[in-house]
């Protein structure tokens, strides 16, 4: 896996690719990631949770001359459920990287004019990853049961009760129709629930929930499609009650639905 010697300095300590979780003793969950070392060569580290938040999926452009471009373009998926897993990943990240092989983190195709093959760790940070805090939430067991209650109806009003803790400091009615999906969406909590029992088995998957996703994606071509480092700019469409929502955080009330 070694690559010439002048290619080494601007590569070396790169992220070729974040391939997965790893569980430190005393410590729980730690990504994965392989990295340019030294000799050019890849090689494993530990990368902590919090900094999963806006990590991108992998470096683009590592080798020099570039073997393909990198393009920023928008897409838009009317139903999230329903991207098609790629059965054959290694497919795709050798053009990140020459040898590169990944069998724990999924990737997703969104079929467009040009597709869109996304890894699941952006589609995790696009739906659940509002704050770094939420990482450390989101693989714990059990969590939503502890942050966030399931709603109930009190004066004709669906009402759901946050924690502060998962529901950041920066809030916001963006942010509560969001606590309030995860709240009353099934679908929204399965998602949620198989980050953690994926990340058991060190790998970086979901269940994607039906929703809607526009975004703009940044990565490197492949064939006639791209596949994404990064997601900018997202636009979630969240199914809920068509009635009034409410979150209660601390005390504070805001409507959601």
């Amino acid at each position: 896996m070694a690559i010439p010697g002048q290619h080494r300095r601007r590569s070396e300590g790169a992220v070729a690719w974040v391939d997965g979780w790893t569980r430190i003793p005393g410590e729980g969950f730690a990504g994965r990631a392989l990295r340019i070392g030294r000799t050019g060569k890849l090689e494993e580290a530990c990368l902590p949770i919090g900094k999963l938040r806006e990590l991108r999926a992998f470096e683009p452009g590592l080798i020099e001359p570039p073997r393909v471009e990198t393009r920023n373009i928008p897409f838009r998926c009317a139903d999230l459920s329903q991207a098609e897993p790629v059965m054959e990943p290694d497919a795709l990240t050798r053009h990140v990287y020459p040898g590169l092989r990944s069998s724990r983190h999924a990737i997703y195709v969104i079929r467009g004019r040009v597709d869109v093959y996304v890894p699941a760790l952006l589609l995790v940070q696009a739906l659940f990853l509002w704050s770094k805090e939420v990482m450390a939430i989101l693989l714990q067991p059990q969590a939503l049961e502890l942050y966030l209650r399931q709603p109930y109806q009190e004066d004709g009003v669906l009402r759901c009760a946050a924690d502060p803790a998962i529901a950041g400091y920066a809030q916001s009615e963006v942010l509560c129709r969001r606590l309030a999906w995860l709240s009353c969406n099934a679908a929204a909590r399965r998602g949620w629930g198989s980050v953690y029992s994926n990340a058991l088995n060190g790998r970086i998957d979901l269940d994607l929930p039906p929703v809607g996703l526009a975004a703009w994606a940044w990565g490197q071509t492949v064939g006639n499609g791209l596949l994404a480092c990064e997601l900018m700019g997202v636009e979630l469409q969240l199914p809920l009650p068509q009635r009034r929502i409410e979150v209660v955080v601390a005390g504070r009330t805001w409507v959601a639905g």
